[in-house]
């Protein structure tokens, strides 16, 4: 009943704002296939399929945007299809050594042709600079709220996702909120550090500033809550990037974010005692952490 209730106030919530505002629309759409987990699914008798939210949700918008095809000045054609065409290569690499073939040729046919329709649905749902800003909205909503519930996760003890969402699993031990692993809420939380950082420069009024700012602490703080070194060296990367490419407000947002970082680790050691534990863990084969490490870097180097 649960997951009824949440689609239909998904597509619901999207089909209303879509009606008033088209951008506005496909904002709350991005947002809510970045919220919800795949647990949010129904069951298809057969061999069919499960449906997910996020198929429901693409579904939506793959019908909204056929139902717009009468709009002027676009085409088509998806761009970065080359990019699309490595992404497929690879991912089959994966097929062609896995154990179970069938398997697996199923999810990667089923996962590359979501990836296709939702760029597809992306590149024609966005016309102009306001779209555009409020996708990256509707981004930066779904990551505050994915960050607040792991947050509550982290603090309060109470996985609000596996508390409501049936099917939907809390091991005890990390923070997942929305996701299945700590690993990929880690990854979703560190992907936002530089949206972020973008966001918080663009913005006119203190109200948007601060809103903004609270996004980007919850996604630094996020990449840590995950405990994986993965996260934590893609939002250093992403932090640095931005200082290369970014202006005086980028870096001056990063200096800010980096003070914030030493206070928090000179008042509460735990968090620098949990930075060297797991980088002390990785060096040695004696540990978990430090024989995946070594695995990669055998396989890998």
């Amino acid at each position: 009943m649960i997951n009824l209730l949440i689609t239909v106030f998904g597509v619901g919530m999207v089909l209303r704002k879509y009606s008033r505002d088209p951008e506005v629309g496909w904002a709350w759409l991005m947002g809510l296939m970045l919220i919800l987990p795949s647990e949010v699914r129904f069951n298809l008798p057969g061999a069919l399929p499960e449906l997910t939210i996020h198929r429901i949700l693409l579904a939506v918008g793959l019908w909204l945007v056929l139902r717009s095809r009468a709009d002027e000045g676009t085409s088509d054609a998806v761009p970065l299809m080359k990019a699309f065409g490595f992404l497929a290569f690879t991912q089959f690499c994966s097929v062609l050594g896995a154990t179970e073939k069938v398997g697996s040729l199923k999810d990667w046919l089923g996962f590359m042709t979501e990836q296709l329709l939702f760029a597809w649905m992306v590149w024609r749902c966005i016309k102009t600079r306001r779209g555009i800003r409020l996708l990256l909205y509707g981004v930066a909503a779904a990551m505050v709220v994915v960050g607040l519930i792991a947050a509550v996760e982290r603090y309060g003890g109470v996985n609000l996702a596996a508390r409501f969402i049936p099917g939907m699993k809390d091991d005890g031990r990390s923070v997942t909120a929305t996701f299945r692993h700590r690993i990929l809420f880690g990854y979703f939380m560190a992907f936002g550090l530089p949206m972020m950082l973008a966001l918080v420069s663009i913005q006119q009024t203190k109200w948007s500033r601060r809103c903004a700012w609270i996004g980007l602490f919850l996604s630094m703080a996020g990449s840590y809550l995950s405990i994986s070194r993965g996260p934590w060296l893609g939002a250093a990367i992403g932090a640095m990037f931005m200082a290369w490419v970014g202006g005086k407000k980028i870096r001056r947002s990063l200096t800010v974010l980096g003070i914030v970082a030493v206070v928090i680790m000179l008042s509460r050691p735990g968090v620098y005692d949990t930075l060297e534990r797991l980088y002390e863990s990785t060096k040695t084969t004696d540990t978990q952490k430090g024989r995946s490490f070594h695995y990669r870097l055998e396989l890998w180097g």
